[in-house]
């Protein structure tokens, strides 16, 4: 909660909603920042709470953090940090409508747009112009100890250049994220 209050008072963080017409229902949620590219420190780490695997969060951090800087480092750029849709309003548009309000808050043509992904929301992004830059696996057996078994989890960093991807208009017609966060 901490984190979405100071992402809120951020005058360079930008968040949008999807809210269903009619029921009034949140079904999604996009969150980007703008980088100047003169901070290198990396995001806060903050607090965690009980029972959080410190270890296994740090090693992301600092994995993403890692390559953050060495493709974005030094460079003004927007970065995409959250786009989630409830699962049972999936594959209805809800991602790429937010994906459309962010390109055209950020006027999509400005700088470049970093983001990270897991790989079930790789080809959502492909299709908006995105383009793989680098990846970090992780293997949950180093850290998951009762869910070893899951594998290696794979994380893409992707890039979309300004202009990149005719698939800024078109995508997900006929659901538009309007200025109160309606979904129409």
């Amino acid at each position: 909660m901490a984190e979405l209050r100071r992402a809120a008072s951020n005058p360079r963080s930008h968040t949008s909603k999807a809210v269903l017409q009619g029921t009034g229902e949140i079904v999604g949620y996009g969150r980007f920042r703008f980088d100047d590219g003169k901070d290198e420190s990396g995001p806060s780490m903050g607090s965690f709470p009980p029972g959080t695997n410190v270890t296994f969060v740090r090693r992301l951090a600092e994995g993403f953090g890692e390559r953050h800087r060495r493709h974005m480092g030094g460079k003004p750029h927007a970065y995409w940090s959250t786009l989630m849709v409830h699962p049972a309003h999936q594959r209805r548009g809800i991602g790429s409508a937010l994906l459309q309000h962010g390109f055209h808050t950020l006027g999509a043509d400005a700088v470049p747009i970093w983001l990270i992904t897991q790989m079930r929301g790789r080809n959502l992004y492909a299709k908006f112009g995105f383009e793989d830059v680098d990846v970090l696996d992780v293997d949950f057996a180093e850290y998951m100890g009762p869910y070893r078994g899951y594998g290696v989890h794979r994380n893409v960093c992707m890039v979309r250049q300004p202009g990149g991807g005719a698939g800024v208009e078109g995508i997900g017609e006929g659901n538009k994220v309007g200025r109160n966060g309606a979904l129409g």
